[in-house]
């Protein structure tokens, strides 16, 4: 814009300076003109005075006067046409003067606008300066609060992956606990089984103590004790009763090792 303006300033100057010249020259030639017109209009009043008798010579001379007036003519009528072009060039520089005035104008007018946006702008930027060193300022203050928690954090992290550790290694006991708790379920389950057969054996053996103890006790009535040890006869020879015998000297064997305590089974009946 600095440099429109000059050029424009440097444009005014040399137009100024032209017209200056020109009216100057133009000014000078025409009173040139003139005196030497004036001149020549005074020689030749002088001589046509002096000199009357010599009217051939003057009318020579006013031929020659004429001739020159016609020659200053046509140079004065040039000098006018050369005149009127300039003032046409001056007119057109006028004008684009006068354009470069109104562009100056106009942005003259967006400078403003621009400049006051500028200073709008340099003031929302102080603003934001003084927003920027308290937020500085603030965060420096959450950083510094910030390294004990993240301090702590990492602490807790590194406690997490070893409780994490120590659960994986529980899971792991865990599933090797709970897979020897199945197998011991099902051992529990084979034992308890075997413990009901046993049982059941027992109450077979009760009954026949219980029957045995009965018909010792009637061995005093002769009748009763044929019929007891018919049928006690029966019994025996049927491999029943020592089936019996048999299946709980077994089962009193296996539970006397560790089996039979966890049952309850009396000690007694060994």
């Amino acid at each position: 814009m600095q440099k429109i303006r000059r050029q424009v300033q440097r444009a005014k100057e040399t137009n100024a300076e032209s017209r200056r010249r020109l009216e100057l020259d133009t000014d000078a030639e025409l009173e040139s003109i003139r005196e030497r017109n004036r001149q020549d209009l005074e020689a030749i009043r002088g001589r046509y005075l002096h000199m009357k008798g010599e009217s051939a010579i003057m009318r020579k001379n006013a031929l020659r006067m004429e001739k020159e007036a016609e020659v200053h003519r046509n140079e004065l009528s040039i000098l006018e046409s050369a005149k009127s072009a300039l003032m046409a060039q001056l007119g057109e520089l006028n004008q684009r003067m006068s354009q470069l005035h109104q562009d100056i104008e106009e942005r003259d007018a967006v400078i403003g606008e621009k400049e006051k946006r500028i200073y709008d702008l340099k003031k929302q930027n102080q603003e934001l300066e003084k927003h920027k060193f308290v937020l500085d300022y603030r965060i420096r203050q959450l950083k510094s609060q910030m390294e004990p928690r993240q301090r702590e954090i990492a602490r807790e992290h590194q406690r997490i992956n070893e409780k994490n550790v120590e659960l994986e290694n529980l899971h792991q006991n865990n599933i090797t606990l709970r897979q020897s708790i199945e197998g011991l379920k099902a051992d529990l389950a084979q034992q308890q089984l075997q413990i009901k057969q046993t049982m059941n054996h027992m109450k077979d053996f009760e009954t026949y103590k219980s029957r045995v103890k009965t018909d010792v006790g009637s061995l005093h009535q002769p009748c009763r004790t044929q019929r007891c040890c018919g049928r006690w006869w029966s019994v025996c020879t049927s491999g029943t009763f020592s089936h019996a015998m048999d299946a709980v000297r077994r089962r009193w064997i296996r539970r006397s090792r560790g089996v039979s305590l966890a049952a309850g089974v009396p000690e007694h009946l060994g």
